[in-house]
This record gives structure tokens, sequence and C-alpha cells, in this order.
């Protein structure tokens, strides 16, 4: 595929996601954000400015401590896609953070629901009201389309404030797709103590392996920040696969397998990413349990089976026990 045509690819991409987000720009603003959310393949000190640049505005606008409904408008799917495709113009005019969806119960378990690229809090309402009752449901919307390190930043800052605050000592972490990716490089960010309040970690159809159609933006000048770590074997994920998650926290490997044949994910597959990407030998040789479903890509976070092993996984807190 030559270059033209992944260009015309890319544009048509951003065009076509950009109908669905929530905020509407005239055509020279819609130019003037895609230019600011755009990395540069080969142009490695711009690209190191412009990412500096990029996170000291996450950081600045990213939020937490805060008490928010799933009904909040910023948890909308239109804003989860403007985060992925148009992830400057999310962090300047939304932000993200991490929300209590009640007031702070001390007789809860805190649970984090992150969800992947171009997600958002309401993709795990099915969930949140199974476990509503137990928990203290704690959800993340953060740009999905930023690169994966400066998410896992943001969102490490929030969390190690507010497990000081509030003296967490069990804060399990559920991730769906990327968002897996995310958090398990936020977890290399940990301190010790901190990672002693994790305890369990479960990642959803995760691809550890990358995702093919981020391999072919490779040969243009610029791409999607976030493609530059999804490419199979990129330095990310290469770094992230290295280190094995720490022994005192049991990682639960959730994996769909209910897809069709695409170009990208291949025969073996959930519908988005393959099964050679979800079960990514490092991974799925250390992960503590391994559990395949017979789900597609957004379902499994739906499914009633999936909801009550993770209920089931949550509430067995004697980590000799599970």
């Amino acid at each position: 595929m030559n270059k033209f045509i992944l260009k015309t690819f890319l544009f048509c991409i951003i065009i076509t996601a950009f109908n669905g987000c929530g905020i509407i720009n005239t055509y020279q603003e819609l130019k003037q954000d895609v230019k600011a959310s755009m990395n540069f393949n080969k142009d490695y000190e711009r690209n190191a400015i412009q990412m500096k640049n990029q996170l000291s505005l996450y950081k600045q606008n990213f939020t937490y401590d805060r008490i928010a409904s799933l009904n909040f408008d910023q948890f909308d799917p239109s804003f989860g896609k403007t985060g992925l495709w148009l992830p400057m113009k999310f962090v300047e005019d939304i932000g993200g953070g991490i929300y209590f969806l009640n007031s702070f119960d001390i007789n809860k378990i805190p649970i984090v629901l992150v969800h992947g690229a171009g997600g958002n809090p309401r993709e795990w309402e099915k969930l949140i009201t199974e476990l509503e009752n137990d928990f203290q449901i704690i959800v993340v919307s953060y740009a999905s389309g930023m690169r994966l390190a400066q998410s896992s930043q943001v969102i490490y800052n929030g969390l190690s404030f507010l497990m000081k605050k509030y003296n967490f000592q069990y804060m399990p972490i559920i991730a769906h797709s990327m968002g897996g990716l995310v958090m398990k490089n936020m977890l290399s960010l940990m301190t010790n103590k901190e990672l002693e309040v994790v305890q369990k970690f479960i990642t959803i159809s995760t691809p550890w392996g990358g995702d093919n159609l981020a391999k072919r933006s490779s040969s243009l000048d610029y791409t999607l920040p976030y493609w530059i770590d999804m490419k199979p074997n990129s330095l990310f994920l290469q770094e992230i696969n290295s280190i094995e998650i720490p022994s005192r926290i049991k990682h639960y490997l959730f994996f769909g397998y209910n897809g069709k044949i695409t170009l990208t994910a291949g025969t073996s597959n959930d519908g988005v990413i393959s099964l050679e990407s979800q079960l990514k030998y490092q991974r799925e040789y250390n992960a503590y349990k391994v559990l395949g479903y017979n789900e597609t890509h957004t379902s499994i976070i739906r499914s009633t089976r999936v909801i009550n092993d993770i209920h089931n996984i949550l509430l067995m807190k004697n980590k000799t026990i599970n």
C-alpha cells in the first residue's frame, strides 16, 4: 500500500470519525485540531517537543477526586471518539479524569474501571449495576488517542493521590482492550506500597501484541499518537512485555474469540483483536489465570458470564484463596 493511499485512508478515517465526535468545529478548526493531535514517525526531535507540550497540558487538565453519574455529559460515547481521533481537542476541552460514581464509602472496596481505545465509562454500565452494591466504583475517562505512556502517567498521578487521601487497602483494577496496556504500564510507576493495594489486575481483550492496523501507518510522515505504541513490536510494547507484573498482584487475563475473518485481525479473533495478540506469550505465560469467552471485542464486557466471573474474583479478597 503506497503512501498516497495510506494518507487518504488516514484522512478519511479521521473525517468519518469526526462526524461522530461530540465537539463540532468548522473545517479550519478541524484542520488545526488534527495537526495538534498528530505525532511524527520520523522527525524525532520535533516529536519529542510536541509530546512534552502535550503531556504538560494533559496533566494540567486531567482531574480526579470528583463525583459524577454515568449520565455525566463528558461520558457520552461521542466524546470517547473525540479522545481517540482528536486527542488534543479532548485534552483541551474536556481534560478527562478519575471519577467516583457515588460519595466515598469507607465500607466499600474501591475498584477502578478503565476503557479502551475510543471507549467511555458508560460501556461499563452492566458491570457497574452488578458490582455497585458491594464496591465503590471509580471510572477513568482519558484521551485514548494520546501516547499510551502519557495516559499511564496522568492516571497514575490521580490514583496515587486517591490512594493516599482515602487510605485504600484493596483497589483492584479492571481494564478493557488498550486500557490494559495503559494500566500495565501504570503499574510500573507505582511504589511497592501502592502495588500491595492493587492485588488484582483484570484485563479483558487486551492487545498485548499490538494491532496490525497501526502497523500500516509506519510509512507515513505523521500518525495518530497511539498508533505509534500500538504497532506490533513497538518500543512501548517491547518495554511493557519485558517487565513482569509483580507477583503480589494476580493478573487475570480474559480473552474473546467470537470474531469473523478480518484483514487486520486474521482468522482467529474477537472481531477486532487477533487471538495471537490477546494471548501474546509473555502475558499468557505469566498470567495467574487465563479465561476465554465466546464473545466479541465489545460484547465481552456486557457478558453475564464474564460479569459473574469478575464479581467472584473480586469478592475473594484473601490472596491465598483465589
